[in-house]
C-alpha cells in the first residue's frame, strides 16, 4: 500500500499514509527531503506548486488537526477491524492555491476521499 500511495502521489519517501511513521505529535514535522523528487499540483487548476509553500501549508494543517483538535493517535489496524469489521478509513490531501502565481495562497486539507 505504501508503494501504491507513492506511485499515486499521495505522500513523499519515508511516510505511511498523511504522516511521518509516529505517534508523536512533537514528531509531526514534514522534511522537504521526503519530497525531494515530488511534485505538487493545484486540485483544481492542476498547475504545479511550489514545494516549499506547499509543505508549509501541509504542516499548518497538520498542527491544527493532529495537535489542536487532538484528533490524531496512533492505534494497531486490527483494532479498527475489531470494533468496526471495516478497514480505515485512507486520506488524501487536496490542494488549493487560493493566490494567483505571483502571490499564493496555498490551503491544504487533508481529507477522506468519497468511495465509489
Amino acid at each position: 500500500m505504501n508503494n501504491q500511495m507513492g506511485y499515486d502521489g499521495r505522500h513523499g519517501n519515508r511516510l505511511i499514509g498523511a504522516v511521518g511513521a509516529s505517534d508523536k505529535l512533537k514528531d509531526l514535522v514534514l522534511k522537504a527531503k521526503d519530497y525531494e523528487n515530488f511534485t505538487f499540483y493545484d486540485d483544481v487548476s492542476g498547475k504545479e506548486l511550489p514545494k516549499e509553500l506547499t509543505l508549509k501549508a501541509r504542516q499548518t494543517e497538520m498542527k491544527q488537526v493532529y495537535a489542536h483538535n487532538k484528533v490524531y493517535y496512533n492505534v494497531p489496524l486490527q483494532k479498527c477491524d475489531d470494533i468496526t469489521g471495516e478497514e480505515p478509513v485512507g486520506t488524501k490531501w487536496l490542494e488549493i492555491n487560493k493566490g494567483d502565481e505571483d502571490d499564493y495562497n496555498r490551503r491544504a486539507r487533508l481529507v477522506a476521499p468519497k468511495e465509489s
